[in-house]
């Protein structure tokens, strides 16, 4: 039996709805008129501005990528990146887990206090609750934790920890090795490593889908969503997460 065009445009989408339901839980959102809305949230290179981007079926049944600016007075309610935002006091906030001041030595020994910088040097120690000062370098140090934020040490230098997962996203600071202070730390993607097993890949603009068609082409649907801009590099937390979810699917199926 022969199915017609537009019957397995449905069917298409049917799959892809599934797909995005079991994704719910992960993807980024926004509630406009009490409903709530799934899809990818994005800055587009600005500071200050927000663009939330979904699938829609047209009337003539083909999905394509909706985009909407986010606005203060129609949405008051967003979550992006795992955290849910809410427009109160004429700003959008949200709730922030507090990680204590901790350092992993290479002995995978958890010591907690509360890390410093010498004023002079400008290196950073921990000082922990018995006044015994521990130098923050990376022979010694392995992780460390601070003003909520986690740096793992990878290749020989900390790196701030943003995902951790089967595959993980860090940013990194050149020549950063945990004996001083970044000098810079911009949200801009600039320094947003994916690692993956052996390879710890930055992440460019304008290399954005080869560099994630050669750590995720396995995942065909996501490579699909990318190539379509459902997801841009603005979304690689989102992209990251999506691809260990299917990781997760793949090992409980064996």
């Amino acid at each position: 039996m022969l199915l017609n065009n537009k019957f397995l445009l449905l069917l298409g989408f049917f799959f892809f709805s599934l797909q995005s339901y079991s994704q719910k839980d992960i993807l980024d959102y926004i509630v406009k008129d009490k409903d709530t809305f799934y899809g990818a949230i994005r800055t587009n290179g600005t500071q200050n501005r927000l663009w939330f981007y979904h699938r829609v079926t047209g009337e003539d049944g083909k999905s394509f990528i909706k985009e909407e600016k986010i606005s203060k007075k129609k949405i008051r309610t967003f979550r992006r990146n795992g955290k849910i935002f809410h427009y109160r006091e004429g700003e959008y906030q949200t709730l922030v887990r507090v990680i204590p001041d901790y350092i992993v030595t290479k002995e995978n020994d958890t010591v907690y206090g509360e890390i410093k910088t010498s004023f002079f040097m400008q290196k950073r120690f921990l000082l922990d609750k018995k006044g015994e000062k521990h130098p923050i370098k990376s022979d010694v140090v392995s992780a460390y934790s601070v003003d909520n934020k986690v740096y793992k040490l990878i290749n020989g230098s900390f790196c701030r920890l943003i995902l951790e997962g089967p595959v993980s996203l860090y940013y990194f600071i050149q020549g950063n090795t945990g004996s001083g202070l970044e000098m810079s730390f911009n949200a801009d993607l600039s320094g947003v490593y994916i690692h993956k097993g052996e390879e710890f890949q930055r992440v460019f603009n304008s290399g954005f889908y080869p560099v994630t068609e050669a750590l995720f082409g396995d995942n065909l649907e996501l490579m699909k969503r990318i190539e379509e801009r459902e997801f841009t590099i603005d979304n690689i937390y989102l992209v990251t997460q999506i691809y260990n979810r299917y990781l997760e699917e793949k090992k409980a199926s064996l």
